[in-house]
């Protein structure tokens, strides 16, 4: 059997689950698109919180250096590890 890869370019909630989720799991690009996808995701209905609520979002973003408050400027929670 040939190599296996991850499914990539999750980019909105219709992607089905697999069928083998520790599987898929297991592979470190998968994770990483699932991250980008949860923090676009949260940091895109934000607004909805109509400055009720403070979301915060450290990680998961493309520019890994990138954090996201719908209230303040949060650039000392950027990390790089």
């Amino acid at each position: 059997m040939g190599k296996s890869h991850p499914i990539c370019g999750i980019s909105d909630h219709n992607v089905p689950l697999p069928q083998s989720w520790d599987n898929f799991m297991a592979m470190s690009e998968t994770k990483a698109d699932i991250a980008r996808y949860l923090s676009d995701t949260l940091q895109s209905k934000a607004e909805k919180l109509n400055g009720r609520r403070e979301l915060v979002i450290e990680g998961g973003f493309k520019d890994v250096l990138k954090s996201f408050s719908n209230k303040l400027d949060v650039p000392e929670l950027a990390a790089n590890h």
